[in-house]
C-alpha cells in the first residue's frame, strides 16, 4: 500500500509535525479545556474562512484541469492543491 502524501511528510519531518500538532500553546489549551473563548472564536472564524477559500480554490483548480486528469485530481485534494501551487 502506498503511503499518502501526508504520511510521507510526517515521516520526513516528525519533529515539525509534532510541533504544529502536539506542542502548540493554542492546541494544548484546546485539549485541556483552558482556551479563552475569544481566542477560540477568532481561530474558529479564521479556520472557517480558510476552509471556504480552500474549497473554492480546489474547485477552480479542478475546473481548469485537463479533462483526462480530473478524476485523478479530484480523488486526492491535497495533490490537487500541491499541483496548483507548483504550476
Amino acid at each position: 500500500m502506498n503511503a499518502s502524501i501526508l504520511d510521507t511528510w510526517i515521516t520526513k519531518d516528525v519533529d515539525l509535525w509534532r510541533r504544529v500538532t502536539r506542542e502548540h500553546e493554542f492546541l494544548d489549551a484546546v485539549r485541556n479545556g483552558s482556551v479563552d473563548s475569544g481566542v477560540f472564536a477568532t481561530w474558529f472564524v479564521q479556520d472557517y474562512i480558510f476552509v471556504r477559500k480552500f474549497a473554492t480554490f480546489a474547485g477552480h483548480v479542478l475546473a481548469c484541469a485537463p479533462l483526462d486528469r480530473r478524476a485523478e485530481i479530484s480523488s486526492d485534494p491535497l495533490r490537487c492543491a500541491l499541483a496548483a501551487v507548483a504550476a
